[in-house]
């Protein structure tokens, strides 16, 4: 059929009448304007949110994303908040190679009742004793977790 010559059957003209079937209860959609903004703070001077951000469920004061809410989220155990990479790092980097060390200190850490005396013990006891520098990523990174674990 589309191969041979035969073109098939020509093309119908289109009626330029509307249907006669019966639509029955299908109505128009009515639109109606208005000029009112959506202001959900309910102050005139605060900034106006948009049903862009609305629907993105964002507002001012909402974490931008999801990771930074997770960061902040308190946990149980500082032990099994730590990823793989940052044990070796802390092993490598705070307790010189020493596993047995860093395992004893995370225990210890784990016990601990408050974030005062998570922070004394490390300042006073491990600090001191494998002679950290306080301002380095790895004791930053480690303190971060503490206040996440006694958050």
């Amino acid at each position: 059929m589309f191969l041979g010559s035969d073109s098939g059957p020509e093309p119908v003209a289109p009626i330029s009448q509307p249907s006669q079937l019966q639509t029955g209860a299908i109505s128009q959609p009515s639109v109606t304007e208005t000029n009112e903004t959506l202001n959900v703070s309910g102050t005139e001077d605060d900034e106006l949110v948009t049903l862009n951000d609305i629907l993105r469920g964002k507002t001012a004061a909402e974490p931008e994303s999801i990771a930074q809410a997770l960061t902040h989220t308190p946990i149980e155990s500082v032990g099994r908040s730590i990823s793989l990479n940052q044990k070796f790092r802390f092993i490598n980097q705070l307790f010189g190679g020493n596993t047995a060390a860093y395992t004893q200190a995370i225990a210890e850490l784990d016990t601990l009742n408050n974030y005062g005396q998570a922070l004394d013990l490390i300042q006073y006891r491990y600090a001191s004793q494998y002679s950290w520098d306080m301002s380095s990523d790895e004791v930053n990174e480690l303190v971060e977790i503490l206040k996440r674990r006694f958050a």
